[in-house]
């Protein structure tokens, strides 16, 4: 139940609270992406106070240990093409394992990361079709935007672009380039495409609006975990 406070505000300003809280919350923590060891974000930006440019170097990264050919940690040795080539255009420098840079090295303070620059496509997709997600209108837009030289500024995929791209430079269809792995990385950021999706569709059918938030996921990783937060960001939400 929402707090007496909570209800005046109506379900059009909570829908744009959230979306903008979104953004907010993944520029503000793009320089600590990934930091294992607090003490390590003590000792290089002290306290987060407003939007940050990373560093270039971190301490306890994993960047030189991802397989830039698609996939995930790799562990497969600086070798592929998928991160440099096929998407994230010339950013495969930032895999070199004889190096310790962040994941965000590229971006500047304020700036999103990938993750929020699709949810930016995955916004237009549903201004375009009328608040309704299409799977197909967001993948098409998905695939021209990620192999677009330059559609972006930031050096990092998550796992579930590195696999999505490994299966499509391999030739697989893109509605078939979901993660298949058993280890699915079910990390935070499998919730930021739900939430544009909640967000459109909330206030008709919620059942409705529901399932899409849920598929859209599937685009990428055949997670099983994600429906109970969905679940309990709708009645956070409403």
């Amino acid at each position: 139940m929402l707090s007496t406070a909570a209800s005046a505000v109506s379900l059009h300003e909570r829908k744009q609270a959230a979306l903008l809280g979104m953004f907010i919350g993944d520029a503000l923590a793009m320089p600590v992406h990934w930091y294992y060891d607090v003490k390590n974000i003590q000792r290089a930006y002290g306290q987060i106070k407003g939007y940050t440019k990373p560093d270039e170097e971190m301490h306890g990264g994993y960047m030189g240990k991802i397989a830039i050919g698609g996939g995930s940690l790799g562990r497969a040795g600086y070798e592929g093409n998928v991160i440099g080539t096929v998407i994230n255009h010339g950013k495969d420098i930032f895999f070199d394992p004889n190096m310790k840079y962040s994941y965000h090295p590229t971006l500047n303070a304020g700036e999103e990361t990938l993750e929020g620059s699709i949810a930016r496509v995955l916004i237009r997709t549903l201004t375009k079709d009328a608040g309704k997600f299409n799977s197909k209108s967001f993948l098409d837009a998905y695939v021209k935007f990620m192999t677009t030289p330059g559609s972006h500024n930031d050096s990092f995929a998550s796992s579930h672009h590195r696999h999505f791209w490994g299966n499509y430079a391999a030739g697989i269809a893109p509605e078939e380039c979901a993660e298949a792995s058993d280890k699915v990385h079910d990390a935070s950021d499998a919730f930021t495409f739900p939430i544009p999706i909640l967000i459109a569709e909330l206030g008709s059918d919620n059942e409705a609006a529901k399932k899409d938030a849920l598929s859209v996921n599937k685009l990428f990783r055949k997670s099983e975990t994600l429906d109970k937060w969905v679940d309990l960001y709708l009645v956070m939400l409403t």
